[in-house]
């Protein structure tokens, strides 16, 4: 059983208390939902419609393709942002921070992903602009 949609909608709620609420910057959590919904999503599709390699985590099947997916549009994502709020290093601050959403994607079994990739991706974005 995959509870992936139930988790999604944990995450979306405790992102919006945080982001809304708590440090006033619903911005983050705009590129938060942002990657998980395109990164995630077209990951999930590119990696069924392209040939690559694969790879099993746990009961879990990825595909190169969908990683690099995944990372790609996670980086331009958070690499807008990071420029528009003239982060220092935003390009190495995206990089590093599409790379590891990039890693808990690939390890989130039975749709784990949907409430880690946004929560950590909030925590990294508040993180890079502090």
């Amino acid at each position: 059983m995959d509870f992936g949609t139930v988790y999604y909608a944990i995450s979306l709620f405790i992102i919006a208390i945080v982001t809304f609420g708590i440090i006033n910057k619903p911005e983050i959590g705009l590129c938060s939902i942002l990657v998980m919904g395109y990164g995630d999503g077209f990951a999930a599709i590119i990696g069924k419609k392209v040939k690559s390699l694969e790879y099993k985590i746990g009961d879990t099947r990825k595909t190169i393709a969908g990683s690099c997916t995944m990372f790609f549009i996670t980086f331009l994502i958070i690499a807008i942002y990071l420029c528009m709020v003239n982060s220092p290093l935003w390009i190495v601050k995206s990089l590093i921070i599409s790379l590891i959403l990039t890693v808990i994607e690939a390890f989130g079994i039975k749709g784990t992903d949907n409430i880690i990739v946004p929560i950590a991706s909030m925590i990294l974005l508040i993180l890079a602009t502090i």
